[in-house]
Protein backbone atom coordinates (compact mmCIF):
# COMPACT_ATOMS: atom_id res chain seq x y z
CA UNK A 1 0.00 0.00 0.00
CA UNK A 2 3.13 2.45 0.02
CA UNK A 3 2.57 3.60 -3.17
CA UNK A 4 -1.11 4.86 -2.60
CA UNK A 5 -0.13 6.01 0.92
CA UNK A 6 2.69 8.18 -0.72
CA UNK A 7 -0.09 9.61 -3.30
CA UNK A 8 -2.51 10.22 -0.71
CA UNK A 9 0.35 12.09 0.64
CA UNK A 10 0.88 14.08 -2.37
CA UNK A 11 -3.05 15.28 -2.78
CA UNK A 12 -2.68 16.22 0.73
CA UNK A 13 1.06 17.89 0.77
CA UNK A 14 -0.10 20.02 -2.39
CA UNK A 15 -3.86 21.20 -0.79
CA UNK A 16 -1.78 22.41 2.25
CA UNK A 17 1.79 23.67 1.07
CA UNK A 18 2.15 25.61 4.64
CA UNK A 19 0.85 23.26 6.89
CA UNK A 20 0.95 23.03 10.41
CA UNK A 21 0.28 19.00 10.51
CA UNK A 22 2.42 16.31 9.92
CA UNK A 23 1.59 13.80 7.52
CA UNK A 24 2.37 10.39 8.91
CA UNK A 25 2.28 6.55 7.27
CA UNK A 26 1.73 3.87 9.79
CA UNK A 27 3.25 0.61 8.77
CA UNK A 28 3.51 -2.45 10.58
CA UNK A 29 5.83 -3.99 7.47
CA UNK A 30 9.18 -3.60 6.44
CA UNK A 31 9.00 -0.61 4.16
CA UNK A 32 10.64 2.59 2.83
CA UNK A 33 9.61 5.81 1.59
CA UNK A 34 10.68 6.24 -2.46
CA UNK A 35 13.60 8.51 -2.56
CA UNK A 36 13.11 11.75 -4.58
CA UNK A 37 12.43 15.57 -4.52
CA UNK A 38 8.95 15.37 -5.35
CA UNK A 39 8.26 13.29 -2.21
CA UNK A 40 6.82 15.57 0.24
CA UNK A 41 7.98 15.87 3.86
CA UNK A 42 6.88 12.34 5.56
CA UNK A 43 6.62 10.63 9.10
CA UNK A 44 7.14 6.94 8.80
CA UNK A 45 6.28 5.11 11.65
CA UNK A 46 6.92 1.52 12.16
CA UNK A 47 5.56 -0.39 14.97
CA UNK A 48 5.21 -4.30 15.07
CA UNK A 49 2.04 -4.69 16.72
CA UNK A 50 3.27 -8.45 18.57
CA UNK A 51 0.29 -10.27 19.09
CA UNK A 52 -1.72 -7.56 20.01
CA UNK A 53 -4.51 -8.58 17.45
CA UNK A 54 -4.65 -12.02 18.27
CA UNK A 55 -8.04 -13.32 18.76
CA UNK A 56 -9.57 -10.86 15.67
CA UNK A 57 -10.48 -11.74 12.41
CA UNK A 58 -7.55 -11.88 10.08
CA UNK A 59 -7.68 -13.15 6.38
CA UNK A 60 -5.58 -12.66 3.16
CA UNK A 61 -7.50 -9.48 2.82
CA UNK A 62 -7.27 -8.41 6.51
CA UNK A 63 -4.37 -8.33 8.01
CA UNK A 64 -3.15 -7.08 10.79
CA UNK A 65 -2.18 -3.45 8.97
CA UNK A 66 -5.53 -2.87 8.61
CA UNK A 67 -6.06 -2.89 13.09
CA UNK A 68 -3.15 -0.34 13.79
CA UNK A 69 -5.23 2.58 13.67
CA UNK A 70 -6.64 1.19 16.81
CA UNK A 71 -3.08 1.49 18.47
CA UNK A 72 -2.95 5.06 17.37
CA UNK A 73 -3.68 6.30 20.55
CA UNK A 74 -0.73 5.31 22.10
CA UNK A 75 1.63 5.53 19.40
CA UNK A 76 0.90 9.14 18.66
CA UNK A 77 0.29 10.27 21.88
CA UNK A 78 3.44 11.89 22.81
CA UNK A 79 3.40 13.66 19.73
CA UNK A 80 0.27 14.41 18.93
CA UNK A 81 -3.44 15.39 20.51
CA UNK A 82 -5.22 14.44 17.36
CA UNK A 83 -4.43 12.21 14.89
CA UNK A 84 -6.67 11.99 11.10
CA UNK A 85 -6.63 8.65 10.65
CA UNK A 86 -6.88 7.80 6.59
CA UNK A 87 -6.93 4.88 4.56
CA UNK A 88 -4.37 4.78 2.01
CA UNK A 89 -7.01 4.63 -0.79
CA UNK A 90 -8.66 8.35 0.00
CA UNK A 91 -8.53 10.74 -2.80
CA UNK A 92 -7.83 14.00 -1.32
CA UNK A 93 -9.51 16.26 -3.82
CA UNK A 94 -10.14 19.16 -1.63
CA UNK A 95 -11.06 19.90 1.54
CA UNK A 96 -9.72 21.91 4.72
CA UNK A 97 -7.54 19.45 6.73
CA UNK A 98 -6.28 21.64 9.16
CA UNK A 99 -10.17 22.64 10.18
CA UNK A 100 -11.02 18.43 10.09
CA UNK A 101 -8.61 18.32 12.98
CA UNK A 102 -10.05 21.08 14.90
CA UNK A 103 -13.54 19.17 14.75
CA UNK A 104 -15.62 19.80 18.26
CA UNK A 105 -15.52 15.95 18.93
CA UNK A 106 -17.50 17.13 22.24
CA UNK A 107 -15.55 14.71 24.38
CA UNK A 108 -16.02 11.63 22.22
CA UNK A 109 -12.81 9.78 21.94
CA UNK A 110 -12.91 8.95 17.51
CA UNK A 111 -15.13 11.16 14.86
CA UNK A 112 -16.47 9.10 12.22
CA UNK A 113 -19.37 9.33 9.14
CA UNK A 114 -21.50 6.62 8.41
CA UNK A 115 -19.77 4.55 6.06
CA UNK A 116 -21.13 5.24 2.23
CA UNK A 117 -23.85 2.53 2.14
CA UNK A 118 -25.50 4.00 4.96
CA UNK A 119 -25.84 7.51 4.62
CA UNK A 120 -27.02 6.80 1.23
CA UNK A 121 -29.71 4.21 2.28
CA UNK A 122 -30.12 4.68 6.08
CA UNK A 123 -32.43 2.07 6.73
CA UNK A 124 -29.89 -0.42 4.21
CA UNK A 125 -28.60 -3.76 5.72
CA UNK A 126 -25.34 -4.28 4.61
CA UNK A 127 -24.23 -7.15 3.25
CA UNK A 128 -21.65 -7.97 5.92
CA UNK A 129 -25.01 -8.00 8.93
CA UNK A 130 -26.61 -10.22 6.50
CA UNK A 131 -23.77 -12.92 6.66
CA UNK A 132 -23.49 -12.71 10.33
CA UNK A 133 -27.57 -12.70 11.26
CA UNK A 134 -27.30 -8.78 12.57
CA UNK A 135 -30.12 -6.26 12.03
CA UNK A 136 -29.37 -3.31 10.28
CA UNK A 137 -27.78 -0.58 12.64
CA UNK A 138 -25.59 2.71 12.23
CA UNK A 139 -21.78 1.62 11.72
CA UNK A 140 -19.16 4.21 10.23
CA UNK A 141 -16.21 4.11 7.77
CA UNK A 142 -13.26 3.25 9.57
CA UNK A 143 -11.01 4.50 6.60
CA UNK A 144 -11.34 8.35 7.73
CA UNK A 145 -11.21 8.90 11.88
CA UNK A 146 -10.34 11.91 13.78
CA UNK A 147 -9.09 10.23 16.73
CA UNK A 148 -8.69 12.80 20.03
CA UNK A 149 -5.71 10.97 21.79
CA UNK A 150 -6.26 12.22 25.50
CA UNK A 151 -10.43 10.90 25.60
CA UNK A 152 -9.07 7.70 23.69
CA UNK A 153 -7.00 6.93 26.19
CA UNK A 154 -8.89 8.02 29.27
CA UNK A 155 -11.72 5.33 27.81
CA UNK A 156 -8.96 2.43 27.11
CA UNK A 157 -10.33 2.82 23.34
CA UNK A 158 -7.56 0.65 22.43
CA UNK A 159 -8.00 -2.03 24.79
CA UNK A 160 -12.07 -1.59 24.43
CA UNK A 161 -12.34 -2.05 20.81
CA UNK A 162 -9.66 -4.79 20.91
CA UNK A 163 -11.72 -6.80 23.02
CA UNK A 164 -14.90 -6.06 21.25
CA UNK A 165 -13.42 -7.78 17.89
CA UNK A 166 -12.17 -10.83 19.93
CA UNK A 167 -15.77 -11.13 21.20
CA UNK A 168 -17.61 -11.18 17.55
CA UNK A 169 -14.53 -11.74 15.26
CA UNK A 170 -16.68 -12.50 12.40
CA UNK A 171 -17.37 -8.70 12.17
Amino acid sequence: YMPYAVYAAHQIARLHPARDFDICIVTNDDVSLPDGDDIPEIRLVRVDPGNRFEGLFLDARRTAGVYLPLLLPELMAADYERVLYLDSDIFGGGGDFAALLSCDLRGNAVGAVRDNIQWRSPARLPEVFKRVGRRSAPYFNSGVMLIDIGAAKATDFTVRAIDLGRKDPNT
